[in-house]
């Protein structure tokens, strides 16, 4: 009977040495929010250009401006508020997600999106989804999110590309009243990068403790 115990013993430790990886087992998400150390307004069109836009680059409750035409009638449209060089460096593991986030205010709530991009050549042009938003402001103080912590904008950004110097946010408005003009704020864009970290030393730690919580007791130790 012992005899037998312990060969089976001895199979069940032979067996337990063969842990099975799990790679993506261990998956640690991370993430990184930086402002923008520039921000200027896009005059590559005819449409109105913002006012003091470099006030956006900290969060002091300072804010770029603008008053908008009625729609249908001279500038309605606002021309680019772009936002760049956030500084994103040494982000660790896999880009997964770009979430934006705009505070934002308006003296009615006939502000909409035109266009929410993102660049990477400071709004010179537009890569991926545009994800502006139907809904009109609030016609008050908020913030605003676009993208998010599994969404790449419907592109192949990477790291490298929330790096690059020319990584920008180019966001866009229109006055949706006809009768009169309004007036627009916007105080703040951050982006908050999403990434996933796979694997860790916490998974040798596992694979360690089972190991050695399948392993044959003595057998010799048995009536």
């Amino acid at each position: 009977m012992k005899a037998t115990l312990a060969i089976m013993m001895a199979l069940l430790l032979v067996m337990s040495s063969f842990v099975v990886p799990m790679n993506n087992s261990f998956a640690t998400p991370a993430s990184d929010t930086e402002l923008p150390t520039v921000a200027t307004s896009n005059d590559l069109s005819l449409n109105k250009n913002w006012s003091n836009p470099e006030r956006i680059v900290s969060a002091n409750l300072q804010n770029a401006t603008i008053t908008l035409a009625p729609k249908g009638t001279g500038q309605y449209i606002s021309n680019y508020l772009v936002a760049k060089d956030f500084g994103f460096s040494g982000l660790t593991g896999t880009l997964v997600g770009i979430e934006v986030n705009i505070k934002r205010d308006a003296s009615d709530n006939s502000i909409k999106d035109f266009h929410v991009f993102l660049s990477t050549d400071n709004c010179a042009s537009t890569i991926g989804e545009d994800k502006k938003q139907t809904a009109a402001w609030g016609g008050g103080f908020e913030t605003k999110t676009y993208g998010g912590a599994a969404d790449l904008w419907g592109t192949g950004f990477t790291k490298t590309s929330l790096e690059t110097s020319g990584f920008a946010v180019c966001y866009a408005i229109f006055n949706n009243d006809r009768a009169r003009d309004t007036t627009a704020k916007v105080y703040l864009i951050e982006v908050k990068a999403h990434t996933i970290v796979y694997g860790s030393a916490a998974q040798n730690d596992v694979q360690t403790s089972v190991k050695l919580a399948t392993s044959a007791p003595d057998v010799a130790t048995w009536a």
